[in-house]
């Protein structure tokens, strides 16, 4: 498992940084992580569908991705000097992914509207000689009616917003420091997600090689009080570590403790993140997300802990510019 993770975080990781070190660029206008920030809303609401299939729900796929993909689309432009061109692309984007949607949603309600079929007759063989035929189990059934075709789509609208509005914090974060040379302006996001993945590192060896109580077994069974502490006190320490090396400045000069207590901050509220997926596991009955990421699980479980992380770091960096 440790070596799945190791292999996974050497190969990933070179290239997550190479694209946000190419997004600190003004020619990049935002691409690279708007890139990485749509991939991880596609194939994490994705996995949502999948997830939430095992509770009954069935929306389209193409729909589900769709939906993921239309809050980072949108939120790309919020304060952002884009040109024409990038202009143009990705309004084409948003109408094309908007009309899947629609299409989708048309098609499912139509689809359902139909009558629903007979339960499949045992076919038996007729020869003497021979054995029944087996018969295949029938597959799971969607909801009939625009009722069911509804449910389904608010619920993964829900789930693709969670996945895909939260994500586009880190576009936010991009965007918060105009007063620093490119490209070091990605500073945000690069601590942001390097203290993430050291917390989350932190509490999965904290909790493994210490164990101890478990922090809330019905939700997470694996993770462990003394993991969750770990992760904590990492975060903190890594955030007391950039702010000694003069990471923050400007508006957002602080001194050693209030970064510390930043770092502290988001490790909390990576642990929500953490836990609202594990929720949403243990309501789906699934062990993980997916398997995006060896030694990791899905994409969900790679980058739950941003989804709340990145939002309370941009409101705190906006509080401090007053």
């Amino acid at each position: 498992m440790f070596r799945q993770r190791a292999l996974s975080a050497i190969i990933g990781l070179p290239v997550l940084f190479g694209l946000i070190y190419l997004d600190g660029y003004p020619w990049a206008h935002g691409l690279p992580l708007l890139a990485v920030v749509v991939a991880v809303s596609l194939f994490g609401a994705d996995e949502f569908r999948r997830m939430i299939e095992n509770r009954g729900f069935q929306p389209p796929a193409d729909m589900a991705r769709m939906m993921g993909v239309l809050p980072p689309l949108f939120l790309y432009f919020y304060r952002y000097n884009y040109n024409n061109s990038v202009l143009l692309v990705l309004t084409f984007a948003v109408v094309v992914a908007v009309l899947v949607i629609a299409l989708a949603l048309i098609s499912d309600i139509v689809r359902r509207m139909a009558p629903p079929p007979k339960p499949q007759e045992a076919t038996q063989n007729r020869s003497a000689g021979k054995r029944k035929e087996a018969e295949k189990p029938p597959e799971p059934q969607p909801r009939w009616g625009t009722l069911g075709a509804l449910a389904d789509f608010f619920v993964m609208a829900i789930g693709a917003t969670y996945v895909g509005g939260l994500m586009s914090f880190l576009i936010f974060l991009r965007r918060i420091d105009d007063g620093i040379a490119p490209p070091w302006g990605i500073w945000p996001v690069a601590l942001l997600i390097v203290a993430v993945w050291i917390a989350d590192t932190a509490a999965f060896a904290g909790g493994k090689l210490l164990d101890g109580p478990k922090l809330w077994p019905r939700v997470s069974p694996g993770k462990t009080i003394i993991g969750t502490v770990s992760g904590m006190v990492a975060c903190a320490v890594v955030f007391l570590i950039a702010a000694a090396a003069g990471v923050f400045g400007g508006a957002f000069s602080i001194g050693l403790g209030a970064a510390a207590g930043i770092g502290a901050l988001l490790g909390v509220a990576g642990l929500g993140g953490d836990l609202t997926e594990s929720a949403v596991k243990r309501w789906t009955g699934v062990k993980d997300s997916g398997t995006a990421f060896p030694g990791h699980g899905g994409v969900l479980d790679r980058f739950d802990s941003l989804l709340w992380a990145a939002p309370v770091f941009f409101l705190v960096l906006r509080s401090m510019q007053g």
